[in-house]
């Protein structure tokens, strides 16, 4: 994975939750696509109109534009494909897997914020994804802060342990629950997260649990780290839908399922609502 960021300060004027999201689907999709391995590039950069204009809508206005490219070397995209790839639930992935809507969100969102997304592919050559978003030259207004307390106003242990084989998965979530004032640990896989959990128990506060890993699979770690302290409060997350396996954990003490790809104001919720109640119960 390459990432070159552009130096030059921006700022965008729009929903950052929204955006985020589109950052993570738009990486999703490239992973998807690369199915054993494979090579991804993220850039951003500044545009004026000038070089915008072949990839903006006709009625775009003129200024600057901050632009974010993701590059994969996937399988691609079949010509007859492309023009349904931004209708709502269009997929090519299997039925039970990642349904959702994905590039059609994220072209709603750009539009929105008067940018534009465009996406480039070629079978077996790979996919390009470009977001154009209109920079603004408005002072920039210090947000308030959201997910940094329980309801009740009083600060908790804040250590979550993110166990993903998605390597830029547990990169959008680290840097998520890091702005909100977590720690974040993370795990490749399940033998590594038990690993982890066993040197760090005792300021581990809430585990995010992938389902589908090498070597380790979410069910087998679970069970071995509830093990390790019975009490252990584990959040179940997969890309496929809820199903028996994910019943029974949750039946076993799992306190919450999140069904990827999800919004990563979801992930911080859930923790903070499972924090929460543990919270009213010492109360009582």
């Amino acid at each position: 994975m390459t990432i070159n960021i552009e130096d030059e300060p921006d700022i965008i004027q729009g929903d950052k939750t929204q955006i985020k999201q589109v950052i993570v689907n738009l990486i999703q999709n490239a992973l998807d696509a690369m199915i054993d391995e494979g090579e991804l590039t993220i850039t951003t950069k500044i545009l004026a109109y000038e070089s915008a204009a072949l990839l903006l809508d006709g009625d775009s206005k003129v200024g600057k534009y901050a632009q974010l490219k993701i590059v994969d070397n996937g399988v691609g995209i079949v010509r007859e494909n492309l023009e349904f790839v931004f209708d709502p639930f269009f997929s090519t992935k299997p039925r039970d897997h990642r349904a959702g809507l994905g590039l059609s969100m994220a072209m709603g969102v750009a539009q929105r914020l008067g940018g534009s997304l465009r996406l480039h592919s070629a079978r077996k050559t790979g996919t390009t994804a470009c977001v154009l978003l209109p920079l603004t030259e408005e002072p920039l207004e210090a947000a308030p802060e959201v997910g940094n307390q329980l309801p009740d106003g009083q600060p908790h242990s804040r250590c979550v342990l993110v166990v993903d084989d998605e390597r830029l998965l547990r990169w959008a979530v680290r840097k998520h629950l890091e702005m909100s004032d977590f720690k974040v640990l993370e795990a490749a896989d399940g033998a590594e997260a038990v690993e982890i959990f066993k040197q760090e128990q005792n300021s581990i506060s809430v585990v995010l649990l992938d389902m589908i890993m090498p070597k380790k699979g979410g069910q087998e770690t679970f069970h071995e780290i509830r093990g390790l302290k019975p009490d252990v409060r584990i959040i179940l997350q997969s890309g496929y839908f809820r199903d028996e396996t994910i019943d029974t954990l949750l039946e076993e003490g799992a306190r919450g399922f999140l069904h990827k790809p999800y919004d990563l104001d979801q992930v911080s919720e859930t923790i903070n609502r499972v924090l929460a109640e543990d919270n009213d119960v010492t109360k009582r």
